[in-house]
């Protein structure tokens, strides 16, 4: 990794932002364990004192996880999902819930709207990977992990990044919940009225460009959903 010459007068702000500028780029994408603090002092030209402040402020900022006995890692490259994701913390389930709707529905809206053939290729490939996974009773964690892909696949199949960002940041309080409702959703598809065949219809909306088509979709999902947590949090 060649990183650039920083100026010398703040100079743990500069290798913060440089490290962040890394991250940010995803040179260094989520999951990577980031070199340790020789080679950063080598490849930086500073000193072990600043490579820590710089690394400690990315760790606060959340785009950086020290795992002690092992190293650093990429926890996120986006300080936006960070930020937010810190506030959701104080949020009820439902309010979380309310706003990933009002998300979503303009994610479907824009991607009706912009999608290209490669979007709709990998949005009815995720989809026929996520039935045979229900289809064939796989692990929770998997369904969840699928269920993500997708929505990641929706949100750039609406070209505006800083949705995307709001999408990744909003995920984890929502992933708590649909681990809960899984059983629910797999009940529900015996009948044909669940999520899943509602998201399949939404994914042909969107290949048709039927704008209001996709709007209804998710609004139709969404408050599925979340009628089933207000059951749950009532259990």
């Amino acid at each position: 990794m060649v990183l650039h010459c920083m100026s010398r007068s703040t100079l743990a702000a500069d290798v913060t932002h440089e490290l962040e500028r890394v991250i940010v780029s995803e040179e260094w994408p989520v999951g990577t364990k980031i070199p340790s603090e020789p080679e950063l002092m080598s490849s930086l030209e500073v000193s072990r004192n600043t490579v820590r402040e710089a690394v400690r402020a990315l760790t606060h900022l959340g785009l950086l996880e020290a795992r002690p006995g092992d190293g650093t890692y990429v926890r996120s490259v986006s300080p936006l999902a960070c930020s937010l994701g810190r506030r959701l913390e104080g949020c009820s389930l439902e309010e979380t819930l309310e706003a990933r709707e009002c998300l979503e529905r303009q994610a479907a809206r824009l991607a009706a709207q912009r999608r290209t053939e490669e979007d709709v290729v990998a949005l009815r490939e995720g989809f026929q990977a996520l039935s045979r996974a229900f289809d064939g009773n796989e692990p929770t964690e998997r369904l969840i992990d699928l269920i993500r892909q997708q929505e990641r696949c929706l949100a750039h199949a609406g070209g505006n990044q800083l949705l995307v960002e709001l999408f990744e940041a909003i995920a984890d309080p929502v992933r708590g919940a649909l681990r809960t409702l899984i059983d629910t959703v797999r009940e529900t598809e015996i009948d044909g009225v669940g999520p899943r065949r509602l998201h399949g219809e939404l994914v042909e909306a969107i290949a048709a460009r039927d704008v209001e088509s996709a709007d209804r979709l998710v609004l139709e999902k969404s408050r599925l959903v979340r009628s089933w947590v207000v059951k749950e949090e009532m259990a």
